[in-house]
C-alpha cells in the first residue's frame, strides 16, 4: 500500500457520518421524561406544582384559549415558568388544524389559530418555542408550516405496543409523539408506563408523555391522577432519571 492510499484510508476512518454522530449523541443522553399538560387547567397545575416540587420536576404546559385567562392565572403561569417549567402553545381556539385548512385554507388557519395566539402570549411576556397539536391532529403540510414558527412540534401516540415499536421515545427529531397518561383512557396501564421508564433507563431514552388536568382522583375525562405522577416520579428518583421540557428536547440537536 503506497503512502497516498494509506492516508486516504486513515482519513476515511476519522470522518464520522453526521447521522452516526447524531445517533451517538442521542444514545448518550441521560434517560428521563419529557412531560407535558394541555389546555387551560392552570389552577390545578399550580396546585400540583406545590405537591410535587420535592421531586424537582419540570413540565411543559401547553396553553389554549389564552385570551380567557385572568390576571391571577397569568401570574401563576409566570411563577411556574420562573421555577423552570415551560409555557408553550396549543392553539388560540384549540381546533383540528388539518380539517380547518382543508375547508378554509392556510392563511385563514394562521389568522384564526396561530397568529392571535402568538400575539396574546407575547403581549403577556411568553414567547413559546414549541407547539402541541390539539387532538394530535396533524399532517406533513401542517408540520412544514409550523416548523417555520416553532422549534418542536408534539403529536400524539396511543396503545400499548411492544416497547421496541413504541413511538413515544425521543429519537432526535423535533417532531415528537406524546403518550397520554390520563386515567380515563382505554389504554391506561400503570405497569406499561413503568415498563417504558425501565426501558428508557436501560437504553438511555427519553419518554414523551402528556396529560391534561391534574387531580387527586379522576372523576371525568382528561384527568391525570396524582398517584400516576407520584409513581412515575418515584421511579425516576430511584433511578436518577431526568425531567426535560419540550424546549430542552428541541435544543438537543444543537448540542
Amino acid at each position: 500500500m503506497n503512502i497516498t492510499t494509506l492516508l486516504i484510508a486513515v482519513l476515511m476512518m476519522l470522518v464520522v457520518h453526521p447521522d452516526r454522530v447524531h445517533a451517538q449523541r442521542v444514545l448518550q443522553l441521560q434517560p428521563g421524561i419529557a412531560l407535558s399538560f394541555d389546555d387551560t387547567h392552570i389552577h390545578d397545575w399550580y396546585e400540583a406544582n406545590e405537591i410535587f416540587r420535592e421531586y424537582g420536576w419540570k413540565a411543559t404546559f401547553y396553553l389554549s384559549r389564552f385570551h380567557r385567562f385572568s390576571d391571577d392565572e397569568i401570574a401563576m403561569l409566570h411563577r411556574l415558568q420562573d421555577e423552570g417549567h415551560e409555557i408553550a402553545a396549543h392553539g388560540y381556539h384549540h381546533i383540528r388544524g388539518v380539517e380547518y385548512i382543508s375547508e378554509n385554507g392556510i392563511q385563514a388557519y394562521l389568522d384564526y389559530e396561530i397568529n392571535p395566539m402568538m400575539d396574546i402570549m407575547e403581549q403577556n411576556n411568553f414567547f413559546p418555542t414549541t407547539f402541541a397539536y390539539p387532538y394530535g391532529n396533524r399532517d406533513a403540510q401542517l408540520d412544514s408550516l409550523l416548523f417555520d414558527r416553532f422549534r418542536l412540534l408534539r403529536g400524539t401516540t396511543s396503545g400499548n405496543p411492544e416497547i421496541e415499536y413504541f413511538r413515544g421515545f425521543y429519537n432526535g427529531s423535533n417532531l415528537v409523539f406524546g403518550r397520554g397518561i390520563d386515567s380515563h383512557r382505554d389504554d391506561f396501564d400503570m405497569a406499561y408506563l413503568l415498563s417504558l421508564l425501565e426501558y428508557a433507563k436501560e437504553h438511555n431514552k427519553i419518554v414523551v408523555l402528556f396529560g391534561h388536568k391534574t387531580v387527586p382522583m379522576f372523576t371525568d375525562r382528561n384527568q391525570t391522577e396524582y398517584r400516576t405522577l407520584r409513581a412515575l416520579f418515584d421511579y425516576m428518583k430511584e433511578h436518577d432519571m431526568r425531567f426535560y421540557t419540550m424546549d430542552e428536547l428541541s435544543s438537543l440537536n444543537s448540542m
